[in-house]
C-alpha cells in the first residue's frame, strides 16, 4: 500500500508542497515594520476595513478602529484613508469592501500578517490553477514550472507585498478565465 501512495506522490507534489511551505514561510517570516513604520491610503483603509470586519463586523469608522491601529504598534497611525460622512454623521469606509471582507478572517487568525498569508495563499492558487490549466497541452512538470517561473518570477510577486487587493483581484481575474476555458479548449 505504501508503495502505491508513493507512486501517486509525484515530483509535481514535491515542488508544490515545497512552493507552499516556502510561500507561506515568507508570510509568516518577513518583518513589515522593519521596513515601514507607518501606512497611508488604500493600505490603511483596506487594514482598518478587515480589522473592522473582523472585531466589530461593519463597516463604520469609530474611534474603536483607530485605537485598534495604535495597538498594533503603528505609531504614526493610519494616514489618508478614504471615508464617507453620511447625514446621520456617521462615518464610513469609501473603498470596495470585497477584499477586506475576504482579509478579515486572516487578520483575526494572524494579526497583521494575515495580509501577507492571504496574498500568498492566492498566489499558490493562481500558480495551482495555471498549472491545471496547463497540463492540458503539456506534460505536468512542464506546465508547472512555466507557471511558477511566469508568478514567481514577473513583476506579479512584487505584489504580494503590497497591503493592497491588487493580488486579490489577480486571483478574481484568473479564477474566472480557468472556469471560463478550462477544459473548453482540448489539445488536438
Amino acid at each position: 500500500e505504501v508503495h502505491f501512495i508513493m507512486k501517486k506522490f509525484r515530483l509535481e507534489h514535491a515542488i508544490l508542497l515545497g512552493l507552499f511551505g516556502f510561500l507561506m514561510a515568507i508570510a509568516f517570516t518577513v518583518e513589515y515594520r522593519r521596513v515601514v513604520n507607518y501606512m497611508f491610503g488604500d493600505e490603511a483603509v483596506y487594514y482598518m476595513m478587515a480589522q473592522s470586519f473582523a472585531y466589530d463586523l461593519d463597516l463604520e469608522y469609530t474611534q474603536k478602529d483607530l485605537g485598534r491601529v495604535y495597538e498594533d504598534g503603528w505609531q504614526a497611525g493610519p494616514q489618508g484613508i478614504f471615508l464617507t460622512k453620511m447625514e446621520d454623521g456617521r462615518i464610513y469606509y469609501s473603498k470596495s469592501f470585497a477584499y477586506s471582507l475576504l482579509l478579515a478572517p486572516f487578520i483575526a487568525l494572524f494579526g497583521f500578517k494575515g495580509f501577507l498569508v492571504l496574498n500568498m495563499l492566492l498566489v499558490f492558487l493562481m500558480i495551482l490553477m495555471g498549472a491545471i490549466y496547463l497540463r492540458q497541452f503539456n506534460s505536468p512538470l512542464l506546465s508547472l514550472l512555466v507557471v511558477i517561473t511566469f508568478f514567481l518570477l514577473s513583476a506579479s510577486f512584487v505584489y504580494t507585498f503590497w497591503l493592497t487587493p491588487e493580488i486579490f483581484n489577480m486571483f478574481c481575474i484568473m479564477l474566472g478565465l480557468f472556469l471560463w476555458l478550462y477544459q473548453r479548449e482540448k489539445s488536438g
